[in-house]
């Protein structure tokens, strides 16, 4: 029969019965204090990587802007210097910006600035991605801390029941 606090509870109240139940109740504290301490590890290790990724999140959001910003000021620069040459080859060749030159110009001045609005745009798509997800990981490690704190109570409690249920046992075998 495995040793357990109910086996340690019958065996009465001799020398032995009192040892069996106290190693029963030390067991218990033991085994309790250890699965507290287990969880609550791995609630911080958790935690500690919910808040990695959430650094990780947040630089990846920086770098995207940064990256994004200068995508943009590129396709502007570009925009000025095609639309510049454009002006520069039609002012040499003597064409007049009026009609199918001047909407040439501009149907490509519109196109090179959706170029850049398009880019802005998926820019902060990215960032509000990366930042969504470093909140998301913010509030995993919440998550876990409270996990931790509460499956670490439970093993308290667990730990205290058996105990009590042992101490009822040798009561009850005192009584009988």
């Amino acid at each position: 029969m495995p040793f357990t606090a109910a086996a340690a509870g019958t065996t009465g109240l001799t020398a032995g019965g009192a040892l069996a139940a106290n190693i029963a109740v030390t067991a218990a504290v033991l085994g309790a204090v250890s699965s507290a301490n287990v969880a609550s590890q791995q609630a911080k290790n958790q935690s500690a990587i919910a808040e990695a990724n959430a650094e990780q999140s947040t630089e990846e959001a920086r770098l995207r802007k940064v990256a994004g910003q200068e995508k943009q000021r590129i396709l502007l620069e570009e925009r000025r210097r095609i639309l510049s040459s454009n002006r520069a080859r039609f002012g040499k060749s003597g064409v007049v910006f009026e009609g199918s030159p001047l909407i040439v110009q501009q149907e490509a001045a519109r196109n090179l600035t959706n170029n850049a609005a398009t880019e802005a745009f998926n820019t902060e798509l990215g960032i509000r991605g990366a930042e969504r997800e470093a909140q998301i990981s913010l509030l995993r490690g919440k998550s876990a801390r409270t996990t931790g704190k509460l499956r670490a109570g439970q093993a308290l409690f667990t730990g205290g029941t058996q105990i009590a249920q042992t101490g009822l046992q040798v009561e009850l075998a005192k009584n009988a």
